[in-house]
């Protein structure tokens, strides 16, 4: 991939591919991409798959309320990152976080 501020550098991306889980990185060592949907990827997780809309609601202290399959959570400071979360029967059952790399 070329870098968007230099046409002549090479940027490597390499995606690790597991059956519940996919990690993306940017060169060798910076993860902007992470999509899991099994519990063992997130072991030391304040927030687990299998938690309640309610409980995720209060970790993010949004007030909103009702049923939902999807939602998201953005920061836009000086480290720019989105969190998705995706639901069934009202329990986390995946999320994808990525950070914004310039």
């Amino acid at each position: 991939m070329r870098h968007r501020h230099n046409a002549a550098t090479v940027d490597s991306i390499l995606a690790l591919r597991y059956p519940k889980a996919t990690f993306v990185f940017y060169g060798k060592d910076l993860l902007f991409e992470a999509t899991i949907w099994d519990r063992r990827y997130l072991t030391h997780s304040p927030l687990q798959l299998g938690a309640t809309i309610p409980a995720v609601r209060r970790f993010f202290n949004d007030p909103s309320r009702g049923s939902t399959t999807h939602m998201m959570y953005s920061s836009l400071s000086v480290v720019s990152h989105t969190l998705e979360l995706w639901f069934a029967k009202d329990r986390l059952t995946r999320l994808k976080w990525r950070y914004t790399i310039d």
